[in-house]
């Protein structure tokens, strides 16, 4: 209960909260490193998307220069080969400017209840197109019952979106997309998915 008795408590004190500022640093140090990891492997990944469509664009516009436009049986396939290339790129690009706009903390998002179904329904109505040119079966499983979610309609259509794209580019003629969504049974959480063949 002496002096020496209450500096020893305030040292130990002390040095329980450095240590524990050591072990946070350590962590935030970890995850730091992994971010730095996932930052590269997006750059490369983002290169390689970006170099894919440019290539196509260049490869049938010098066909075309070449002569190809001369011919009727093939130069508007090429043109259309080339419009969706281009598209391609267009949402590429949308997609980094939100990604930018969500890492900057700018992203504005509009919260809102949304039948989810729904949701996934316009989704896959969009994609259809698609699905149908490949021969891919790309169907809404039902959920069984109302599911909903007080989310950004426009930010959940982008992430589905993007996941059906990818399922239909890896997914071979005759296979199966399904997309759906469930409440978890913590009853506060909606889990969507999409699930594909590919």
């Amino acid at each position: 209960t002496d002096e020496l008795g209450l500096l020893e408590r305030k040292l130990n004190e002390t040095g329980e909260k450095l240590e524990g500022m050591f072990q946070e640093l350590e962590r935030e140090h970890a995850e730091l490193e992994k971010v730095e990891r996932v930052r590269k492997d997006f750059v490369i990944n983002v290169s390689h998307e970006l170099r894919t469509p440019l290539a196509s664009i260049q490869g049938y516009t010098e066909t075309l220069i070449d002569g190809a436009i001369d011919d009727p049986a093939h130069n508007m396939r090429f043109l259309q080969i080339i419009r969706q290339n281009a598209e391609r790129l267009a949402n590429l690009t949308a997609d980094l400017l939100t990604l930018s706009r969500v890492e900057l903390k700018q992203q504005k998002f509009s919260f809102a209840s949304y039948n989810v179904m729904q949701l996934l329904e316009d989704t896959v109505d969009s994609m259809t197109p698609i699905a149908v040119k490949k021969n891919i079966a790309l169907t809404v499983l039902p959920s069984g019952g109302p599911v909903e979610a007080f989310c950004d309609a426009e930010a959940v259509n982008q992430v589905v979106t993007n996941l059906v794209d990818n399922a239909l580019k890896y997914t071979a003629e005759g296979g199966e997309i399904t997309v759906g969504a469930r409440l978890l049974p913590d009853q506060h959480n909606v889990e969507m998915f999409v699930r594909d063949s590919g």
